[in-house]
């Protein structure tokens, strides 16, 4: 499925990253350790040099006002560790649309997954 232009405008350019693959496919490039190697990603994912993982199992929004979350996510822009789309508040995605951070990594033990919201492009590392 074609992303929309409108909703992937809405996230900044990357300079010098790879062209957009927009076929629909989920995108499985090469990654070493938490160093990035792409072959053929979005260039949100291709920006991303380092994965970042949470400094803590918990959301910090969640935790500011007593709720539960389901799953964790981390923001590969700034580092926060937010809950998935499953959990009530959907903070992650929240965050991703406001502040304009376009990457998540799951934060989740053993699970090693990337995914980009304006590109709905998934990659594993």
């Amino acid at each position: 499925m074609p992303v929309s232009r409108d909703r992937h405008d809405a996230y900044p350019p990357v300079p010098g990253a790879p062209s957009v693959n927009r076929s629909g496919l989920r995108l499985r490039p090469t990654w070493r350790k938490c160093h990035v190697v792409v072959n053929d990603a979005c260039i949100h994912i291709a920006a991303v040099s380092e994965v970042k993982h949470p400094l803590r199992a918990e959301c910090s929004e969640c935790v500011k006002i007593g709720a539960q979350w389901v799953h964790l996510r981390t923001c590969q822009e700034c580092g926060v560790t937010l809950c998935c789309d499953s959990s009530p508040n959907q903070h992650a995605s929240k965050h991703a649309r406001a502040a304009r951070h376009p990457v998540i990594a799951s934060a989740q033990p053993a699970e090693r997954w990337l995914y980009c919201y304006p590109d709905e492009a998934f990659a594993e590392y």
